[in-house]
């Protein structure tokens, strides 16, 4: 089940926090993406494309700590 329509602000809010942290340097890259998938499905923010979301901030998780992301799209 999906929170609740009025807790998704602070939910996302709390996530970009977490997503822009400093901490997250710590975290291996690829357990890294899993989490921020996992999350943002967690949260569900939209009624859909939550899927297709989640696997692009994955991507772009992976992108910025330098995986070769052609290998996986062709």
């Amino acid at each position: 089940m999906p929170p609740l329509t009025e807790d998704v602000p602070d939910l996302i809010n709390d996530f970009l926090i977490w997503f822009n942290s400093s901490d997250l340097s710590e975290i291996d890259p690829v357990i890294l993406a899993g989490l921020t998938h996992y999350e943002l499905v967690r949260i569900h923010p939209f009624i859909d494309g939550n899927g297709r979301t989640a696997r692009v901030m994955a991507t772009l998780v992976l992108y910025k700590h330098g995986f070769d992301l052609k290998r996986f799209s062709h």
